[in-house]
C-alpha cells in the first residue's frame, strides 16, 4: 500500500472524527442555550408574580388580611 493512500484514508477518518466531535459541540452548546434561555423565562415569570402579589399586597384593604380561596 502506498503511503499516499494510507495518509489519504488517514486524513478522511481524522475529518470524519472531527465532523463528529463538532457536530456533538453543536448540540451541547445549543443545549446550553436553551436551558439558560428557558431559565430566564422563570425568572421573569417569577419576578412578574411576585410584583403582582406585592402590588396586591400593598393595595388591600388595611384590615382584611388573607382570604381562603384566593
Amino acid at each position: 500500500m502506498s503511503p499516499f493512500l494510507q495518509m489519504s484514508g488517514m486524513t478522511l477518518g481524522s475529518m470524519i472524527e472531527a465532523d463528529q466531535r463538532l457536530r456533538r459541540h453543536e448540540l451541547l452548546i445549543r443545549q446550553q442555550k436553551k436551558l439558560h434561555r428557558d431559565a430566564e423565562v422563570w425568572r421573569r415569570y417569577e419576578a412578574e408574580i411576585e410584583k403582582s402579589a406585592e402590588q396586591r399586597a400593598a393595595n388591600a384593604p388595611a384590615g382584611s388580611g388573607e382570604q381562603d380561596g384566593e
